[in-house]
């Protein structure tokens, strides 16, 4: 199998569950992997609720592989996900303001909020 396919599988893998064996293999794949964005994106994303900081770890490695990656699943949008769900709201609006577009900070602050949390969230970043 090659290993795009591999790292792709993985990916599929964590939409669909993430048990410990599956992080396990995930944690393999991506430090035999150092040099792959989808490895670091798969992890990161696999370990964003059980290890948010070893998941920012994994985002900021796929970040600095491709740092252009843009929309609401690009590793910066993770980060600060990540940074909104554990409270901090100056992380999570810096980091949001390095996404490309106000659509895209927007939709990364937004996510998984109430509309009304949101808003103030928003009117809080500019």
């Amino acid at each position: 199998m090659m290993a795009i396919e591999h790292e792709l599988r993985c990916v599929m893998v964590v939409r669909k569950q993430t048990s410990p064996e599956k992080i396990d293999a995930l944690r393999a794949m991506a430090s035999a992997n150092a040099g792959s964005f989808p490895a670091q994106l798969a992890l990161g994303m696999a370990l964003k609720k059980t290890a948010p900081e070893e998941a920012i770890a994994a985002f900021e490695r796929a970040a600095a592989l491709v740092p252009h990656a843009t929309g609401p699943d690009s590793p910066q949008a993770q980060i600060a996900e990540v940074a909104l769900a554990r409270g901090d709201l100056q992380d999570a609006c810096r980091l949001s303001a390095a996404l490309p577009s106000p659509g895209l900070r927007s939709t990364a602050l937004g996510r998984g909020s109430r509309a009304a949390d949101h808003e103030s969230l928003w009117i809080e970043c500019l």
